[in-house]
């Protein structure tokens, strides 16, 4: 009976799996961040790519649940992933400060749609009735 009921738990987990997705925000030529502000979902992760010149990137603020600091870099990436909606402002540390306007950006973060709940196929649910069935029938056989 265990045995059944797991195999149940296991396909209705099966039924759908969010996906976070990973978005790129070039660091530079010159003094931007490209595009300077992103709208992602929680669960989603900023990949600042360098494009060769000395910058960071850098979180207005150093406490709280979204800090980052990539340090100084002039080629390469740099991730971060959000689990926290919002708005997160961040600067480069050489050529700005925290809401300034030399080089600064905005992540603005916000919790996914909610999954819809699938309805049941006419097949799944007469799987689903079959084995609840034997299940019943073996609980009454173990009583």
């Amino acid at each position: 009976m265990k045995h059944c009921a797991s195999i149940l738990f296991l396909a209705f987990a099966a039924i759908g799996s969010a996906q976070s997705a990973t978005v790129d925000v070039l660091v530079g030529p010159g003094l931007s961040f490209t595009p300077s502000t992103v709208s992602i979902t929680t669960g989603d992760t900023i990949r600042w790519v360098w494009q060769g010149a000395s910058h960071t990137s850098t979180s207005n603020t150093n406490t709280g649940p979204e800090v980052w600091d990539s340090g100084v870099l002039f080629t390469g990436t740099f991730s971060h992933t959000f689990s926290t909606a919002g708005d997160w402002p961040y600067y480069c540390a050489i050529h700005s400060f925290p809401s300034g306007t030399a080089m600064n950006g905005t992540v603005h973060v916000t919790a996914p749609a909610p999954a819809p709940t699938p309805a049941l196929s006419g097949k799944l649910l007469l799987i689903l009735i079959v084995v609840l069935a034997l299940l019943g029938a073996i609980a009454l056989r173990f009583q």
